[in-house]
């Protein structure tokens, strides 16, 4: 995933180049970060979850999270969905702020977590 300007405005662009999206809205304020309102969702015929989460820098403690302890989530988020999925996934910034509660609620639902990523 690449982010770059271009007639003055903020476009990101799916890592094979194939899809862009322009940013409509830039960090809109939500409870626990930001948020970003784009054109059209960024998904290719190889793209997946895991595509995200690998190239986005400031996602790196919930790539380390992921890879250590759900494996099978990672599996999951590295294969192609069956139908359009919607992710939240939090920068580091914000897991710093709630890594003990995360670490508890997200082992606590290992199941659901692993389960729900499959459909």
């Amino acid at each position: 995933m690449d982010a770059h300007c271009a007639d003055k405005k903020l476009y990101l662009e799916s890592a094979d180049g194939l899809v862009r999206s322009h940013v409509e809205v830039l960090d809109v304020g939500v409870v626990n970060g930001v948020a970003h309102v784009i054109s059209n969702v960024l998904a290719t015929p190889t793209f997946t979850l895991w595509d995200v989460v690998s190239d986005i820098p400031e996602l790196s403690r919930l790539k380390t999270l992921i890879t250590k302890e759900f494996p099978e989530l990672r599996n999951n988020l590295s294969t192609h969905s069956k139908r359009p999925m919607t992710a939240f996934l939090p920068a580091d910034t914000a897991m710093d702020k709630v890594m003990g509660q995360v670490n508890t609620m997200l082992l606590n639902s290992r199941d659901t977590l692993v389960e729900v990523s499959s459909v």
